[in-house]
C-alpha cells in the first residue's frame, strides 16, 4: 500500500488579540511556493492510486446526479423597487446568469451578470455580494475569481452598463 504524502512542518509564530500561538502549515498559504504545489500534486496523486479503482463508479454516480438537475432553470422572481430579479441557468452553462425584468415579470429581460462569461478563461469563479441600490441604477457585486474566498468588489451601472473604474480588493466579498 502506497504512503501519503507526509506536509512538512515549517514553524510559523503567529500573535492575534495579545494570544501567541505557531502554525505550523503556514507556508501552505503561498499559493506561489513551488513547494506547496508539490506537496498538492502528491496528494492528489496519493489519492487517485488509492481511489483509482473506483472510478467507474464515481462516473456512473456523477452521470445519476447530472441527469436529476434541470439544467434549464430560473429562480422565483423577486420584487425590489420597480424590477423583478432572478437567476436563470442555460443547458450546457456551467453558471448562472443574473436578470431583471421592470415592472412585470413577463416583460423583457435585462441581463444585469452573465457569471459564465465573467468564468470564460478561468479554472473557478464565484458571485460573492449581489446588490442593486435603492434607485435601481447601480449594482455592486464582488467576485472570487480564483477560489482564494478573496473577492474583488466592483460597481456597474446599470443604465449605461458600464462598470465603473474603481475596483477593491482582497474583500470577503460582502456589500
Amino acid at each position: 500500500m502506497p504512503t501519503p504524502p507526509l506536509a512538512p512542518k515549517r514553524p510559523h509564530p503567529i500573535t492575534q488579540h495579545g494570544q501567541s500561538r505557531t502554525d505550523d502549515y503556514f507556508w501552505m498559504r503561498e499559493r506561489d511556493d513551488p513547494a506547496v504545489m508539490e506537496y498538492l500534486l502528491a496528494e492528489n496523486a496519493y489519492l487517485d492510486e488509492m481511489l483509482g479503482h473506483t472510478q467507474p463508479l464515481q462516473e456512473q454516480l456523477y452521470l445519476e446526479m447530472k441527469a436529476r438537475i434541470k439544467e434549464d432553470d430560473n429562480t422565483v422572481p423577486e420584487r425590489f423597487g420597480d424590477y423583478f430579479y432572478y437567476q436563470r441557468t442555460e443547458t450546457g452553462k456551467q453558471y448562472p446568469i443574473y436578470c431583471r425584468k421592470k415592472d412585470a415579470p413577463h416583460a423583457s429581460e435585462e441581463i444585469l451578470i452573465d457569471q459564465n462569461v465573467l468564468a470564460e478563461g478561468k479554472e473557478f469563479c464565484r458571485i460573492g455580494a449581489f446588490a442593486v441600490s435603492l434607485d435601481g441604477q447601480k449594482l455592486a457585486y464582488s467576485i472570487d475569481p480564483d477560489g482564494s474566498e478573496k473577492c474583488i468588489l466592483m460597481v456597474k451601472n446599470l443604465l449605461t452598463g458600464e462598470h465603473y473604474p474603481e475596483q477593491i480588493s482582497n474583500t470577503f466579498g460582502n456589500v
